[in-house]
């Protein structure tokens, strides 16, 4: 067998198994029920937590948005847990609390025993939770006043002891739609994964959980070894102990917006603090994927590269490419019809080119093992 053809059958392998990978992303999100409505006739007493450091610009918002839930005022409490703020996150917070006395709202201070980061502000706030039942959000986001019931409703319907919601973001500028699609993506994809009894990912942004499954799962005292995640890690946890424990909430009232990053540099350090966390992860298949997916890309990058010295190579490389394309088309149409991004033809083609490449850049960039986000560095 002669090179050429060695080169074109490794790539109809890895095209049909890319195919098939997103046929069953296809296949398990058709299969997630859109929630209905539900009649609850006595509404849980709820605690938000919301983990903000340096959020003074947007912080304001988010609080108005839970202020306009139509949830019972006297059935929820919103516990802002402040991670080290170096700006007037906390004022702000504060002086929204004092300007709406009728809301229960906590503002809670690192206090000299807390270590910097997220999963340790989540930790505190959760410990100061009235509610058996917590709902958490980031304080970039911005909620319709339906989201906490449709949320509560999902909920208690499916008996899970996490529940994720969907995030979509939003911006005007090429770059910002561009990441709306590759959001989609991953959002799109959280909720397959899920309804396959294999959850990979959740986003802290949108979820709501079993205060006792969090406290059982240990996550009261986080682990140092990774920066973030542990929304993630407790995830896992649970799903590992029972799969049926995560459910999607697969709703339009249930969708969370936050703005897309502007600076494509704020976009890799954030991408890299989350791919920095997957070498963390117990779980087998993961790792799997991952691994599957960034050899899929790099072959493309590969053959491609090769074509240059030579031509034979641009028949495998193409035969992959356009093998992505058109998975790719299938399952980022088929999402699109429930996140409804308008993100125009442009930004489409651009992030179908260039996708390739994010997918094997990104992973490379992890070994560089440091990268900084909101003025805080970080290692991988």
């Amino acid at each position: 067998m002669d090179l050429s053809s060695f080169t074109i059958i490794v790539s109809a392998v890895f095209s049909l198994v890319y195919a098939i990978f997103v046929f069953k992303l296809c296949h398990a999100w058709k299969n997630i029920k859109e929630f209905g409505s539900t009649k609850v006739t006595s509404w849980p007493f709820i605690s938000v937590i919301v983990c903000m450091r340096n959020e003074s610009a947007v912080i304001p918002h988010l609080l108005t948005s839970l202020a306009a839930q139509n949830y019972p005022a006297m059935e929820f409490e919103i516990i802002v847990s402040d991670d080290f703020s170096e700006d007037d996150s906390v004022r702000n917070a504060e002086n929204f609390a004092a300007e709406n006395p009728h809301l229960n709202i906590k503002i809670l201070k690192p206090s000299a025993p807390q270590k910097p980061g997220k999963k340790f502000a989540l930790a505190a706030a959760v410990h100061h939770a009235r509610g058996e039942i917590i709902a958490m959000t980031d304080a970039d986001c911005t909620l319709n006043k339906f989201w906490l019931k449709t949320m509560v409703s999902h909920h208690f319907t499916s008996r899970a002891e996490l529940t994720a919601g969907p995030v979509r973001l939003t911006g005007n500028s090429l770059f910002q739609k561009m990441q709306q699609i590759e959001f989609m993506s991953l959002a799109g994809t959280t909720g397959s994964f899920i309804q396959l009894r294999k959850p990979m990912m959740v986003n802290a942004a949108n979820m709501m959980f079993n205060k006792q499954s969090f406290i059982d799962s240990g996550r009261m005292n986080p682990q140092e070894s990774a920066a973030s995640g542990d929304d993630t890690f407790f995830m896992l946890a649970l799903a590992e102990r029972n799969p049926d424990a995560v459910s999607f909430c697969k709703h339009e009232t249930a969708m969370v917006e936050t703005q897309a990053i502007q600076s494509p540099a704020s976009f890799i350090q954030q991408r890299i603090r989350w791919a920095s966390k997957t070498r963390h992860y117990p779980s087998f298949y993961i790792r799997l994927t991952g691994i599957a997916l960034f050899a899929f890309h790099f072959l493309i990058l590969l053959f491609f590269f090769l074509s240059f010295a030579n031509s034979d190579y641009l028949i495998p490389a193409f035969m992959m490419l356009l093998s992505k394309w058109l998975a790719d088309g299938m399952v980022l149409s088929l999402y699109n019809r429930f996140f409804k991004v308008n993100a125009g033809l442009m930004a489409w083609i651009v992030t179908f080119l260039i996708h390739p490449l994010y997918l094997v850049l990104i992973p490379l960039l992890t070994l560089k093992k440091n990268y900084k986000w909101k003025e805080r560095p970080g290692k991988t």
